[in-house]
């Protein structure tokens, strides 16, 4: 479904853009993706329109103000104006439609203000796409004629042509404009969040942008993928098709997952998956980025504490090296989610030196088999089944998620493992309620709750037959492997759930029984800021 939207800037000026709708399902919640042009430039111009009929997002290209169908008067150097109708539009459609922004793709100049507007907007994108954006903008002095520089010796000024839809355009380029280009500084780009995943295309024929600059990016962009293009030039001409195919594979779930697995297999440079004998998805949830309400300043990040909080599956078959490294881990308490069903039917694991803590997210009537039957089919009924039964989790484990995060208020010091059966559902719903409440963008907690199936995929028989036995035959082998996996977009739809229910992690531990000022004090003990990572609260030695 495509729609012309106006859109009024600070400025009073129209925005002209165009809204791809990708279903006739609701916005509220769903993921957008903004395209921006470039220099003198519009919202169909070059691949902008192909590439929005063949994202499977919702997005919005858009006129910035002075070109295409947008009021005002086309500009040289307006890289701060570029930014706050970027700024506009993304509110706008925030506002009226219910979106999250998810994505930004810009080309060229276009480009350089979606890099900006990142780097400084206080919000989570989890991904910009930028298309040949100039990093040394004085190298552009290059494509200025000589004749030009002689009208600006004359008059102090010039008229750049641009050829738009088969018409010549006149833009006046004043001293003062051709000073702001050279001298607008693109350093900021190494502030891009680390949360922030970029991928820059560049053509290595471009004749209007040298191909170093792309480099420059790599080199600065804490979280960069390159992809040089061969025989390609600055607007891609005939190759649409090729670029167009590279975005659409970058945002592919298989390539996002690859992604995050290289850049989160490692917390500080250990093992974020500790190999725990006789224990399967046994993993760190600490060394992600939050965001606690504002951009961090002077270069000062906050992160999860790392070797404090660990999450797997059930310790029932850890060996004696198992409960080895866990000691070397240092850890303290184990929370058990499961219920008094579960345990009375597999068991419990008592290990030396370190406190058991029953904390079953369902009661003994939770598990009458009519009970454990409806809740388990929903697991069959695909993302909506899953995104139903997790908030089931969320409010019958209200008490159980109390005693956790009173465990990180009261004993800050001492390290823990969160398990259920498998520890998928209920404790991946606690590692979502940790990481949401400090901010973590939910692409990334997603990404962290389908590690379980990438990593941790259920597929020996005899684990398979144990779950058959649990749910009292209700369902067979492929039912059962259904409710085991752990799919990204579970999870992202569980966030959209909870969000509109519960409005934020706060609020849900207000209902569990916590003050706000208990609340702030719990997120106080889970962070730790880069500059003395290694010092505070950490009182690990023996990292494994």
């Amino acid at each position: 479904m495509t729609t012309q939207i106006n859109i009024k800037n600070d400025s009073g000026q129209n925005i002209v853009g165009i809204l791809e709708k990708k279903s006739s399902n609701g916005t509220l919640g769903e993921k957008l993706v903004i395209i921006c042009h470039g220099s003198a430039g519009h919202k169909n111009y070059l691949f902008q329109e192909k590439l929005a009929k063949e994202l499977s997002f919702d997005n919005f290209r858009f006129d910035f103000r002075g070109n295409g169908e947008s009021d005002g008067i086309l500009k040289f150097s307006n890289f701060q104006e570029d930014v706050e109708d970027i700024d506009t539009v993304v509110k706008y459609l925030e506002k009226e439609f219910g979106y999250k922004l998810y994505a930004a793709i810009g080309h060229s100049k276009g480009s350089v203000a979606i890099l900006k507007y990142a780097c400084y907007v206080n919000r989570n994108i989890s991904h910009v796409i930028n298309i040949s954006a100039r990093y040394n903008m004085a190298a552009g002095l290059s494509l200025v004629e000589n004749s030009a520089f002689d009208s600006l010796k004359e008059q102090g000024y010039f008229y750049q042509n641009n050829k738009i839809r088969g018409e010549i355009i006149r833009m006046k380029v004043t001293k003062e404009d051709l000073h702001d280009f050279i001298n607008y500084d693109m350093s900021f780009v190494h502030k891009m969040p680390d949360t922030t995943s970029v991928l820059t295309c560049h053509g290595i024929m471009d004749e209007i942008v040298s191909v170093k600059d792309a480099t420059i990016f790599a080199n600065l962009i804490p979280n960069h993928t390159l992809k040089l293009l061969p025989g390609v030039n600055h607007n891609y001409s005939n190759k649409h098709n090729e670029l167009i195919k590279i975005i659409i594979n970058y945002f592919s779930n298989k390539s996002q997952s690859k992604r995050f697995n290289e850049k989160y297999l490692y917390v500080n440079s250990i093992s974020r998956y500790i190999f725990i004998d006789g224990v399967k998805n046994f993993r760190d949830l600490g060394g992600y980025q939050c965001d606690l309400g504002s951009r961090e300043e002077n270069g000062i990040q906050n992160f999860i504490r790392e070797r404090f909080i660990f999450r797997s599956g059930n310790l029932l078959s850890i060996t004696d090296d198992g409960i080895t490294t866990l000691r070397k881990l240092n850890v303290q308490k184990i929370f058990d989610l499961r219920s008094n069903p579960e345990v009375n039917k597999l068991g419990i694991k008592n290990i030396e030196g370190m406190t058991r803590v029953h904390a079953p997210v369902f009661n003994e009537d939770d598990y009458r088999p009519e009970a454990l039957f409806e809740r388990w089919k929903l697991y069959t009924r695909g993302t909506e089944g899953y995104s139903q039964a997790y908030m089931v989790i969320l409010e019958e484990g209200k008490r159980a998620y109390y005693k956790i995060f009173k465990h990180i208020l009261e004993y800050p010091t001492q390290p823990f493992v969160v398990h259920c059966t498998a520890g998928k559902d209920r404790t991946g719903i606690f590692a979502m309620l940790l990481l949401k409440l400090l901010g973590v963008n939910d692409d990334i907690i997603s990404r962290e709750y389908e590690l379980t199936h990438v990593n941790s995929r259920v597929t020996d028989p005899k684990e398979i037959k144990l779950y058959i036995k649990l749910t009292n035959n209700y369902f067979d082998e492929e039912e059962i492997k259904e409710t085991l996996s752990a799919r990204y977009e579970f999870m992202t739809t569980s966030l959209q759930k909870f969000q509109n229910h519960y409005k934020s992690v706060d609020n849900y531990l207000f209902q569990c029984g916590f003050t706000k000022k208990e609340i702030e004090a719990i997120k106080y003990n889970l962070v730790m800021s880069n500059n003395i990572k290694n010092s505070k609260l950490n009182q690990n030695d023996n990292m494994c």
